[in-house]
């Protein structure tokens, strides 16, 4: 049996994040491989799993407050992922940051080193980019290394110089290269002459009926509600969300943990507590979805329930999924408001033979390079 090893965003308290890394498992495991999960983290993440984080920046101090407020639901929260991953995630033995990965070379010793998708790519997602390096397999060398969908966020412009020269290097490394967005695919042609084919990201190659074995009821008494999820946010975003749900007399169930403009907020049903399955759940029985999110926006497709996608900053990774799947009258932003008669009108006819080519598409790409010998 092939052994593969699988470097990718697994361990933040975050629905999107857990919920690719299953996919990504589930898929190389349906080849007849054995994918194990390595244990890395960053500061970011431990930070971000913990109660209380070293109060040093205005994040950390609202993430403090956040969760001693919430301290229930946080504990719930925590533990419906902790549960998640006991249930589901196939883990390597030993844990790693970025002190001591350089040791896991000697300890790695598999046929095959993935680069999961998330944003594995993105060199300015950790605040110490020798963070973000090791998702590269920068501590191994001359072994087989694939990429799968993999993210490079939403910021290229702001990639420097100093780290294209690093980039290129780490990227010609690979066996086999891949992306989840179409500007990453000019961003490597341009600085590698590689052709990267844009892929589905590994939620959406699994249907909605393989995802209904991983639902968890949520605790929720409503039975007709816009579910909202966000990570990135604003004062305008809340607002867009309050209007829609005054406009559809629709209940607003939150389903993340409140950010800096809503801690406070009134109106809202909090659904703070939700892990991955009970996200799912909510997705799958939710009205309307509305999301700034691209994992909340692929759930969506996924489940072929109405929504509308918020596109922050360059938004490019929601563009690329709904542009993939002819959805593109989904995306707005907060100063385009959606005719309130088409809230609920989505055509998935389009989407859905579009999904059925990139899952085959994914599917080639991926026994080609994980069960080819070449290195």
């Amino acid at each position: 049996m092939i052994r593969t090893a699988l470097m990718t965003k697994h361990s933040a308290l975050n629905c999107g994040a857990a919920l690719q890394c299953l996919a990504t498992q589930y898929l190389i495991e349906g080849l007849g491989a054995r994918c194990e999960i390595i244990d890395y983290n960053t500061t970011r993440s431990k930070s971000g799993s913990k109660l209380l984080a070293p109060p040093v920046s205005a994040e950390n101090i609202l993430h403090d407050a956040r969760n001693l407020v919430n301290f229930t639901n946080y504990l719930k929260r925590r533990r419906s992922f902790e549960r998640f991953a006991r249930s589901y995630y196939h883990m390597a033995p030993g844990s790693y940051d970025v002190k001591n990965i350089k040791t896991a070379a000697g300890r790695l010793d598999y046929d095959c080193y993935i680069t999961g998708s998330d944003q594995t790519f993105n060199l300015n997602l950790e605040r110490d980019e020798e963070e973000q390096k090791p998702y590269f397999w920068n501590f191994l060398h001359g072994v087989k290394k694939i990429s799968y969908a993999s993210s490079m966020g939403e910021n290229l412009s702001g990639i420097s110089e100093h780290q294209k020269k690093w980039l290129k290097k780490e990227l010609l490394s690979y066996k086999a290269l891949s992306v989840r967005e179409f500007g990453a695919a000019r961003f490597i042609k341009e600085l590698t002459g590689i052709t990267a084919p844009v892929l589905l990201d590994p939620t959406l190659m699994l249907s909605a009926d393989e995802w209904e074995r991983y639902v968890v009821k949520a605790d929720l008494k409503l039975k007709d509600y816009i579910l909202f999820y966000t990570v990135l946010s604003s004062r305008s975003v809340i607002e867009f969300i309050k209007e829609v749900g005054l406009k559809t007399g629709l209940p607003v169930v939150a389903a993340h943990s409140a950010n800096r403009y809503e801690l406070f907020e009134r109106g809202f049903t909090r659904a703070d507590s939700c892990g991955p399955g009970e996200f799912l759940s909510l997705v799958k029985n939710a009205s309307l979805i509305v999301t700034t999110s691209f994992h909340g926006t692929a759930f969506a497709v996924n489940f072929e329930k109405p929504f509308i996608s918020l596109c922050l900053l360059e938004g490019n990774r929601i563009k690329t999924l709904l542009k993939m799947t002819g959805l593109m009258d989904r995306a707005a932003d907060t100063a385009k408001r959606p005719e309130l008669s088409r809230l609920f009108e989505v055509d998935f006819t389009q989407c859905r033979a579009e999904l059925s080519k990139k899952r085959a598409e994914g599917m080639d790409y991926l026994k080609r390079a994980v069960l080819s010998s070449e290195k």
